[in-house]
């Protein structure tokens, strides 16, 4: 997978993760090689707020601050196999009003 943040403040925009069955994933910061099955590209503010259970996944997929290109299966299954903060769960956790964040 691909992760290319279009706001990264680092010199670093562009992160891959390597996922292989029975394997522990790996994060590289320079192109492994690699074929890529799954492109994504969003900014820092989107993922970690959604990662973290302050922003709503759906609505960021749906309004284009989270997009996705690749293996259609790893599209569609994307929230149910990438591993979200175990707080982002939690009761009492205030959603950020996506209206309210500006560029």
């Amino acid at each position: 997978m691909r992760f290319n943040f279009t706001d990264a403040t680092s010199p670093a925009s562009t992160y891959w993760l390597i996922a292989k069955p029975g394997e522990t994933v790996e994060l590289c910061a320079s192109d492994p090689g690699f074929d890529v099955d799954l492109y994504i590209e969003t900014e820092v503010t989107v993922m970690t707020g959604f990662y973290l259970g302050r922003r709503s996944f759906e609505r960021a997929v749906e309004d284009g601050s989270f997009f996705m290109s690749g293996d259609q299966r790893l599209i569609k299954t994307f929230r149910k196999w990438f591993k979200f903060s175990m707080h982002s769960q939690t009761d009492g956790i205030a959603q950020v009003d996506d209206t309210a964040i500006q560029s």
